[in-house]
């Protein structure tokens, strides 16, 4: 866990404008230090607004620091950005069961249902709680919940991830896993080169391989973007400072 850790912080610092303080984040809570991770997390957020992820590792910040309004709002955030995450649906619910809100939770746990109809265990967390809040015929609506603190940044945002070339989550996790696999197996991959089978080569696959330690394999991602569109000079101007070093 630790070389993973030292990794990000790594790519982190070199990267500043790759959204990767949420996994950072998530390192520090994994490793007990809940206060550094939600500093991490604030501060990602105001500069990544619109980046779910930032804003679910955050609310599981203030959850571990047992600060449930906070919570409830951050997680909330998270799923205005992405309302079909059954992580952020399932935890939100957890959050209103702290707060006393059982209506607010059932009904996080059935829109995760509708999403995911197959999965028992959604279906056994509703059934349970359903018969936890069982309204009686003389109750009325729940009271709706406080407007939720949404951060608001107080610096100009970061520009956007995608204008970039920066990628989601999904491919994010994809591409550290294939800078892991060579250092676990001790070196590159079969024959020498870069998979055919990853991802399209990016400026932003190459920054991530620079930043772990694979200059050689960033220098070939350059130059494949390069080739593809030889008027980037954001790819031309990293290439040149990589071969200087």
């Amino acid at each position: 866990m630790f070389a993973r850790t030292s990794k990000v912080e790594k790519a982190f610092r070199r990267f500043p404008r790759i959204p990767l303080f949420a996994r950072l984040a998530d390192e520090y809570l994994r490793k007990g230090r809940p206060l550094r991770a939600q500093a991490l997390c604030e501060e990602g957020c105001e500069r990544f607004p619109r980046y779910p992820t930032g804003f679910f590792v955050l609310g599981r910040c203030y959850e571990a620091r047992r600060m449930w309004q906070q919570a409830r709002s951050a997680t909330d955030r998270g799923l205005q950005l992405d309302p079909g995450n059954l992580s952020g649906l399932r935890r939100l619910a957890g959050i209103h069961r702290r707060l006393g809100e059982g209506q607010r939770a059932l009904e996080c746990l059935q829109r995760a249902s509708a999403l995911d109809p197959l999965s028992a265990r959604l279906e056994r967390e509703l059934a349970s709680l359903a018969a936890e809040v069982s309204p009686g015929p003389e109750a009325g609506p729940a009271p709706a919940p406080p407007p939720a603190e949404v951060p608001v940044p107080t610096r100009a945002p970061a520009p956007s991830v995608s204008r970039f070339g920066a990628p989601g989550d999904a491919e994010l996790t994809a591409l550290l896993r294939q800078i892991d696999r060579p250092a676990a197996a001790g070196g590159e991959p079969a024959g020498g080169g870069i998979d055919e089978r990853g991802p399209v080569p990016t400026v932003t696959l190459a920054r991530l391989y620079a930043g772990q330690g694979f200059p050689e394999r960033a220098l070939e991602i350059y130059r494949r973007v390069l080739s593809a569109d030889p008027g980037n000079q954001e790819a031309r101007r990293d290439a040149e400072a990589l071969t200087a070093t």
